[in-house]
């Protein structure tokens, strides 16, 4: 339903206002092993920026600043080890959001150890990886 909603907005030709300095969707995204790209929705009312936390060979953005409601492409090259992370930092005036972007792992023979940041709080969870013939 929330697609749904967002594909109205963008659809209608009046412009769309926004009254918040900066929001996105979500806080993380998983990614699948394959690689690809995803889009990343910002909204904001105001020009903002976004860098990558740490740089990552893996991973590129195709862009580093935009003006209002828009899209980053968020481009990720094929995982052939473990999980993997990379910390989006969008800045709009004072504010900050980040957006962890997971990439899941490309092996299946091994234990796995995924964290999520909670706040200020990193929660850790082991999930064993079984590979069925």
């Amino acid at each position: 339903m929330l697609i749904a909603a967002l594909a109205m907005l963008v659809a209608c030709d009046k412009p769309i206002e926004y009254n918040q300095t900066l929001g996105l969707l979500s806080e993380y995204n998983v990614l699948k092993a394959e690689g690809g790209s995803t889009d990343v929705a910002v909204f904001s009312n105001t020009n903002w920026t976004v860098k990558m936390q740490s740089p990552a060979e893996w991973a590129s953005i195709d862009r580093l600043s935009g003006e209002g409601c828009s899209r980053v492409i968020f481009s990720f090259e094929r995982n052939y080890g473990r999980s993997r992370r990379v910390v989006l930092e969008f800045q709009a005036k004072d504010e900050v959001r980040t957006l962890n972007m997971y990439q899941s792992s490309g092996i299946a023979d091994a234990d796995v150890l995924m964290g999520i940041f909670s706040g200020n709080t990193f929660r850790s969870h082991t999930v064993a990886v079984v590979q069925h013939s």
